[in-house]
This record gives C-alpha cells, structure tokens and sequence, in this order.
C-alpha cells in the first residue's frame, strides 16, 4: 500500500476527507491525485455538495491544485504541524 485516504459524511451534504496520506518514496506519482479523484466521485455519488479537508501546511498546494481553497486554520499538530481548513464545491 502507497496510499490511504477516508471520506466520510460530516454533516448534511458535506463531506469531509481525513486521513489522507501518500508513503514519501511514492509522491509525484499521481496517487495522491488518484484517491483524492475517488473519494471526490464517491461523495458526488453520496450526494455531498462539498467536501471539506484539514490540511498539513505542506499540502496546501496539493490541494489548491485539484481546487480546493483555504478558509482558516484548524490546529497545530503535536505543537508543530500547522493545519488549515480547505472546501471545496463539487
């Protein structure tokens, strides 16, 4: 396994991914693009009008890239792991 990502409903017609990784050795690849491309189609067949994330600051650009925007920060990880709020409209 390269990969994990979990999309699950937030509220209602919201979903909201969490858990998403890729192994280091496997980025740049399209794997991160290719989970995130599923569990996106999984929610438009859930009906979800948006989807929305935590992100490592590391993986903003990630995530800008396939359309997400940033709305805030969330929480600092082990009080060193910035992470923001992104949605995404689907």
């Amino acid at each position: 396994m390269v990969g994990v990502g979990r999309l699950h409903q937030a509220s209602e017609g919201i979903g909201q991914i969490r858990f998403m990784a890729v192994d280091l050795r496997a980025r740049s690849c399209g794997c991160g693009r290719a989970i995130l491309s599923g569990l996106e189609a999984r929610g438009r067949e859930w009906r979800f009008t948006e989807i929305v994330l935590n992100a490592r600051e590391a993986a903003i650009n990630f995530y800008l890239h396939s359309g997400y925007r940033v709305v805030g920060r969330a929480y600092v990880l082990f009080d060193s792991i910035p992470h923001y709020v992104m949605r995404k409209q689907l």
